[in-house]
């Protein structure tokens, strides 16, 4: 039983990482940004999201 808490618990994690993600997604798009600053907005909320995860 501890084995299957343990896989709902990182399933509950990685839930709550993605949705974040697309909100932060949904954020950028609705902000109607040129590509080049939407790209690198993308890749600095990307690079926040990978220290998260690193640290989680």
């Amino acid at each position: 039983m501890a084995n299957d808490d343990m896989q709902l618990e990182t399933l509950e994690v990685d839930r709550a990482e993605n949705d974040a993600w697309l909100a932060t997604m949904r954020a950028l798009v609705a902000e109607h940004l040129d590509y080049a600053t939407f790209t690198e907005r993308r890749m600095a909320a990307l690079k926040t999201r990978i220290r998260g995860r690193k640290l989680a």
